[in-house]
């Protein structure tokens, strides 16, 4: 808030005349006046309090730590955080702290979060802590206040009537919701609004920032979890590991051992918080000696009585009325779309991003002669086109659910029983007939190309039909790959790859023996990356469809049938045998454990969205899963033939 030279001379003017009148009084009693005395009591001036919380390690309140209000950066992922108080505030000896100064958030909406750092976790008088760094995910900074010089015009703050408990447990919640976006405690951004937008949105599913537990207030009514190992008990554990380093003076083993464990793979923390942000980015990393870090008498319950598999956080959405779920993708506000294989719908579930429709919150979209879709893909005006298999058609939807389509969908060029579709960066559709073994062109407005549909395919310079094809892609030269699943033995190859130009002319490939080739996914080198299903492996082949080195295993793939590509390159698939896996970029060296992450329920479909975390549509239990903030976030959604790859900050990326 800025006061102008005018509003200065008045305040100035107002003071002149108090003492003048104080003069005049003076003056009148020493001239004899018969004024009578009376005592005037001056009520105590109560500061204002703009925002108030605590601090606490464990159950021990933290005195003297220092507070600071942080909005996030703008500039790109990981970008310095605009620190909001001068000076900072400091707890007393409770741990209570109240910002009376004045703050200012740069604009309406400006997203938030609170850190505390040092201070004395209730040992001996003169302790101070320099290892501890608590957080808590606030949110956008919304309270409106009127400037006083008069303009009409407003700040923005947060509202003063919010209460803050930080501790162990909100610290975990935020660096798993903002990992995809974090280097530090001061280095929280994204050039992104509805990225990070989405991320806080996560981290008020994970915690309440009002209470210091798991779960919190912004978890959707669809989701559940179990009570013994669920991911509030997950976040609990970790907030249990992290207390014996809050709860000490910072220099002997209990920081010493929690900072080690991530030492081997390059990472090396120096607080409590890049402790926190090093186990959500690699969760699959030294799990056992982490969980035995954690002191017997734990102070955060329930907490996990054995080390888990690994120690990524997942959201199991179940109460959504899905139908076999199968592929699903991402709109440009990071709503979730999902096409139900046994149903006659699509559904909607929203991110929380736009700040108007609630995290968890699903729509279903019936029209235009829905009946058993299986794919479907995300135009860039947020025009949905799905595959559907039972009605033989292609139908198109608007972001709101409206058939742009007519009442029977796209029924041109051959379209019988599509599986999968994909777009190119000219708008048009690619469609993958199974029962027709071809593929087909729509154009952006659902008229089919003139050379659809396409039936032959070349392999090594000899030609040969499209058989059960399974899935289509689009590369970022506009190439269409297509899984060519059916049996050629007549061909002297089994299984394998076909791939099409723009205008429909087949590009020879190389013999592979793809075992039921499955999901395609690219890499920002160019790489295609193909699940092959019936070995266990996922197979890298050069951009001309060549091999690309051997079939790559290890990190829990099994029985692979979908893939995506996160923002630095990592390949991550979806195995039916109920994990996800990791593969690094270029290298394809396994980053998942031997059993992969997670349990799930026969997972078909997989795709990241933009705040980073990995979604499965799992069709064994009509559910989808968020594995929160465990990948680098894509350029953009939704995903289309070109475009630009961005990635996490880089002293969070896992290990090469």
């Amino acid at each position: 808030m800025h006061t102008t030279s005018s509003q200065t001379l008045s305040r100035r003017t107002v003071g002149l005349a108090g003492s003048l009148a104080s003069a005049a009084l003076l003056a009148g009693c020493s001239s004899g006046m018969n004024i009578p005395m009376t005592r005037v009591v001056t009520p105590a001036v109560q500061t204002p309090v703009k925002l108030r919380g605590n601090v606490h390690g464990g159950q021990q309140p933290v005195s003297g730590a220092t507070i600071q209000l942080y909005a996030v950066g703008t500039s790109g992922n990981g970008s310095a955080s605009l620190p909001l108080l001068s000076p900072a505030a400091t707890t007393d000896g409770n741990g209570n702290f109240n910002i009376t100064g004045q703050y200012e958030c740069p604009q309406q909406g400006s997203l938030t979060y609170i850190v505390a750092t040092e201070g004395n976790p209730g040992l001996q008088a003169g302790t101070n802590n320099a290892a501890i760094s608590l957080m808590a995910a606030i949110g956008p900074c919304n309270t409106a206040n009127p400037d006083t010089n008069g303009d009409g015009g407003f700040y923005y703050t947060l509202d003063p009537n919010l209460s803050i408990f930080m501790d162990e447990v909100t610290t975990v919640a935020a660096a798993y919701a903002l990992a995809p976006f974090a280097l530090s405690y001061s280095a929280i951004g994204s050039s992104s609004p509805t990225a990070i937008a989405t991320a806080f949105s996560n981290a008020t599913m994970l915690a309440d920032i009002g209470a210091g537990t798991s779960p919190g207030p912004g978890l959707p009514a669809t989701v559940s979890y179990s009570a013994t190992t669920g991911f509030p008990v997950v976040i609990n554990t970790v907030a249990d590991v992290l207390a014996g380093c809050v709860n000490s003076d910072g220099t002997g083993s209990a920081c010493f051992q929690l900072y080690n464990n991530f030492f081997t793979v390059g990472i090396y923390p120096s607080d409590t918080f890049s402790a926190a942000l090093a186990v959500a980015t690699n969760p699959g990393v030294s799990v056992a000696s982490f969980y035995n870090i954690m002191s017997p008498t734990p102070p955060f319950a329930p907490f996990l009585t054995v080390a888990p598999n690994d120690w990524t956080v997942a959201v199991k959405y179940t109460g959504l009325n899905l139908s076999s779920p199968a592929s699903i993708a991402f709109d440009g506000l990071s709503n979730l779309w999902i096409a139900n294989a046994t149903g006659t719908y699509v559904s909607e579930v929203y991110s929380g991003a736009d700040g108007i429709n609630a995290t968890g919150v699903s729509a279903q979209y019936s029209g235009g002669g829905l009946l058993g879709p299986q794919g479907l893909a995300i135009d860039l005006s947020n025009n949905i086109w799905i595959a559907n298999t039972a009605g033989s058609s292609v139908v198109e939807l608007d972001d709101n659910g409206n058939v742009l389509s007519g009442g029977s969908g796209f029924t041109g060029g051959g379209i019988n029983a599509p599986v999968s579709i994909a777009l190119d960066s000219n708008g048009n559709a690619w469609v993958a007939n199974f029962n027709g073994n071809s593929i087909t062109q729509l154009l952006s407005n659902g008229a089919a190309s003139s050379f659809s549909p396409i039936t032959q395919g070349l392999v090594s310079g000899s030609t040969l039909p499209i058989s059960l094809p399974t899935f289509v892609a689009v590369d970022s030269n506009n190439d269409v790959w297509v899984s060519n699943s059916g049996l050629n033995t007549s061909y002297g190859l089994t299984t394998g790859m076909l791939r099409y130009d723009q205008n429909g002319n087949p590009q020879s490939c190389s013999t592979q023996n793809l075992a039921e080739p499955l999901g395609i996914a690219f890499d920002p080198s160019g790489t295609a990356w193909i699940a092959s299903n019936g070995v266990s492996a996922v197979q890298p082949l050069t951009s001309a469809c060549a091999s690309n080195g051997s079939p790559l295993t290890g990190g829990g793939l099994s029985s692979p049938v979908a893939l995506a590509v996160d923002g630095n390159g990592n390949i991550w698939a979806a195995n039916a045998n109920g994990s996800i896996s990791e593969l690094t970029a270029s290298t394809g060296v396994a980053a998942s454990p031997a059993t992969g992450y997670g349990t799930l329920n026969a997972p078909d479909g997989i795709a990241i969205d933009a705040s980073g975390s990995v979604w499965t549509a799992n069709s064994g239990d009509n559910s989808v899963t968020e594995f929160i903030g465990l990948a680098a976030p894509p350029a953009a959604t939704p995903l289309v033939a070109n475009a630009a790859k961005v990635g996490r900050p880089v002293a969070a990326k896992r290990p090469r």
